[in-house]
């Protein structure tokens, strides 16, 4: 494989990484202030916020975890430069990338689990 190609595919992981975690913040901030401007546009009817505090929950901390790991993706560059310079690096690269992609999957899973507590709220 030439180094342009390695390069290229650096690159585009990189940048397929970086929309899967804006993802992760975008769909659960999203969705918390989609469910509060619903709660709020019909607070003289049935839907109050105590129905959606579950809902609610799960995509605050879908936002935490989608933070959390933006940092664990920093530390990851960070160890990999460090080890591309020769410096000692405790953990090496790996440890932090698998702590982003942990705290992503679990981001994506409070998504998916405070989308069907909302749904149920109002079902």
């Amino acid at each position: 494989m030439s180094d342009w190609h390695e390069e290229e595919t650096y690159r585009s992981m990189i940048q397929i990484s970086t929309s899967a975690l804006r993802f992760t913040l975008f769909a659960n901030g999203g969705a918390a202030v989609a469910l509060l401007t619903l709660v709020g546009a019909t607070a003289d009817s049935s839907c109050k916020l105590e129905d959606v505090s579950e809902s609610l929950g799960f995509f605050l901390a879908g936002v935490f975890l989608g933070g959390i790991a933006h940092i664990f993706a920093y530390l990851t560059q960070l160890a990999l430069h460090q080890e591309n310079m020769n410096r000692p690096v405790n953990p090496k690269h790996t440890g932090w990338l698998n702590m982003a992609i942990l705290s992503s999957v679990i981001s994506l899973f409070c998504f998916c689990i405070g989308a069907a507590s909302g749904v149920k709220a109002f079902g």
